[in-house]
């Protein structure tokens, strides 16, 4: 039986702990007495100092603690016992609950410290020196104690609610939790809308086929972002309202024209230097416009129609002369005019 140098003395507790191990075995002997027990001891000061003698019965009269193997060094810490043992790299930090005299953590030397086999351990203040058997000295803090693995994932976290991962200390196997944010929605503003064009009206809904796309990704329609529209039946000025589901968020806003629908000259009357035209009277439209010249004469002459009639006398014809007549209709929305398509020419002779 052979002490192997580690002991620890608490003052506070008028208490010493010693820790040795058995001749050609691994199995360490823990024991603890009180102080004033010492003086039943033999003491030999041959060696230069003081040395406690005690027989091989009172240490086998104490229990075994199967921690491991050799104890390299040893020291106490609020009533906890941090202990060195092994050798080389498969040295081990152990951590002893005084209380029940059992291990409540293990670490690996070698994956949170350094490399070498341990030899001694002292505390002060909470921090923790140790050196290996190169002569190499290190310190560390229990709470820079724990090597975390890669992350798993246990919840994935989606766009309405946080996920969750879990990460395991490859040392000790104590585990721990943290969330994973919402997932971060991309906004549509500033992504590429084409295929929004004019459109004729035609009595029903008008509705457009928008491609939205942003670095060479194109969108899903009612997977990635919602069509509605607002004023879209009408003649006048429409908005299609693009918005975004899914992975993506905010709302684009597009305007197009629904262009009232054309009308066409039905009859022209002639009377000497005058004409009175006629047309179809347009359900949708705010007035209409009508253009007329000399046959070959770039100049264009031009009668603007309130929407309350569908007839109008144009004077001081020229006579023996050929004339052409066309007419659209016209929408007014705030400050804007939107045109019909020109009618067919209507040409007439002024005798």
């Amino acid at each position: 039986m052979r002490p192997y140098g580690n002991f620890i003395i608490d003052t506070d507790s008028n208490t010493l702990i010693v820790y040795t191990m058995r001749d050609k075995t691994d199995t360490t002997r823990f024991f603890r007495f009180e102080v004033p027990s010492l003086n039943s001891g033999e003491y030999d000061d041959s060696l230069g100092c003081n040395v406690v003698m005690l027989s091989k019965e009172e240490i086998l009269g104490y229990f075994d603690i199967p921690y491991s193997y050799y104890i390299q060094g040893v020291c106490y810490y609020e009533n906890n016992l941090l202990l060195l043992e092994g050798f080389e790299n498969s040295g081990k930090l152990k951590i002893v609950d005084l209380n029940t005299e059992k291990v409540i953590t293990t670490y690996n030397i070698g994956d949170v410290f350094a490399v070498g086999e341990p030899e001694m351990i002292a505390q002060e203040n909470g921090l923790f020196y140790y050196s290996d058997a190169y002569g190499n000295l290190f310190s560390f803090s229990l709470s820079e104690k724990h090597k975390w693995n890669d992350e798993v994932i246990i919840k994935e976290p989606t766009f309405s609610e946080a996920g969750l991962k879990k990460y395991t200390c490859f040392i000790c196997g104590e585990t721990k939790k943290e969330e994973i944010p919402i997932l971060e929605r991309k906004s549509i503003e500033t992504f590429s809308v084409s295929g929004i064009i004019d459109r004729k009206y035609t009595g029903s809904l008008i509705e457009q086929n928008p491609t939205i796309s942003y670095d060479g990704i194109k969108l899903k329609k009612d997977i990635d972002y919602t069509v509605s529209y607002m004023n879209n039946e009408k003649p006048g000025i429409a908005t299609v309202v693009i918005t975004g589901i899914g992975e993506y968020k905010d709302t684009i806003f597009k305007k197009f024209i629904i262009v009232p629908p054309s009308t066409k000259i039905t009859k022209v009357q002639v009377k000497k230097k005058k004409s009175k035209i006629y047309w179809k009277k347009s359900t949708y439209g705010t007035g209409y416009e009508i253009q007329y010249r000399i046959k070959g004469n770039n100049k264009i002459y031009k009668v603007i129609i309130t929407k309350k009639k569908n007839c109008s006398i144009t004077t001081s014809l020229k006579r023996k002369k050929k004339y052409e007549f066309r007419i659209r209709v016209y929408t007014k929305v705030g400050q804007r005019i939107i045109y019909s398509k020109w009618s067919k020419i209507k040409k007439i002779n002024i005798e």
